[in-house]
């Protein structure tokens, strides 16, 4: 009944009679829109659990590809959610590749030279996107191309210890 309703607004009467029902109405979304609020939920839910599990001490963010809406996402979450960490979690897993992969190490491997003490802020370091933090890096064989290509790069600079299951080896552009 639901199928091919997306961007609708559907009514339903929901009760045990029709006498006490009442009316809700929902805007039906399509299959993509659907996967992406599961996939949404699944992320803050793996945010929080790695802030409970750490004591705040732990910043989790995950790359979802390796595009440039992906490197600006990358970007504003990194300096959101490491203000004040003391390690990172990058979790890779689930992504089919890209191209930023190199971008992504010219950032990570920036070391804050100097820092601002705003008056009654918090201090911040420079460049801006300064990591110098210890990190891991979540991967799985669910992680393809430049997904792969992103932790082996991380492990043999020495920015990250690897967790998770080897990739595959499906590297295309090489």
């Amino acid at each position: 009944v639901l199928n091919g309703q997306m961007g609708r607004d559907l009514t339903f009467l929901v009760g045990k009679d029709r006498a006490t029902a009442r009316k809700v109405t929902y805007r039906a979304m399509s299959g993509g829109e659907y996967s992406g609020l599961i996939f949404d939920n699944l992320l803050e839910w793996r945010r929080k659990r790695v802030e409970e599990r750490s004591g705040g001490r732990l910043a989790y963010m995950h790359i979802a590809g390796m595009g440039g809406g992906n490197f600006q996402t990358f970007n504003e979450e990194a300096y959101e959610e490491t203000r004040g960490k003391k390690g990172a979690i990058i979790d890779v897993r689930n992504n089919g590749g890209g191209n930023i992969s190199d971008r992504l190490i010219d950032q990570i491997e920036r070391k804050p030279n100097s820092y601002y003490v705003p008056r009654d802020g918090e201090v911040e370091f420079a460049p801006t996107y300064a990591w110098d933090l210890p990190t891991v890096v979540m991967m799985a064989e669910s992680s393809f191309s430049n997904a792969e290509m992103f932790p082996s790069a991380m492990r043999s600079r020495g920015l990250a210890k690897l967790v998770g299951k080897q990739t595959p080896g499906y590297v295309i552009w090489t």
